[in-house]
């Protein structure tokens, strides 16, 4: 067996850089894209239909609870911003549920 010397690190002394939230939101995505509501919800509208699921956050905190999660990732959404989140609110509103 060949065998060196490892520097042992003490827990102190890491420290994170971020901290995102991901194993909830993948679950949501795999349920949603299974059950074919991404296919059915326009990309803006899942990132409030996805944070609705997992928090309910207000839309005015929207964007700093986003920077915390992977929802825009699974979504592959770069950035949203809360003018686009209120019109997210009016495509729902416009979505006819009867058909899904």
């Amino acid at each position: 067996m060949n065998s060196s010397a490892v520097r042992k690190i003490s827990p102190s002394d890491g420290r994170a850089m971020e901290v995102r939230r991901s194993l909830d939101v993948e679950v949501v995505h795999r349920i949603s894209s299974r059950l074919g509501i991404n296919a059915m919800t326009p990309g803006n509208a899942s990132v409030m239909v996805y944070s609705q699921l997992l928090d309910n956050p207000a839309i005015s905190r929207m964007s700093e609870y986003l920077r915390e999660t992977e929802i825009l990732r699974y979504l592959g959404i770069e950035s949203i911003d809360t003018g686009d989140l209120y019109e997210s609110l009016q495509e729902i509103n416009d979505m006819d549920f009867s058909a899904m």
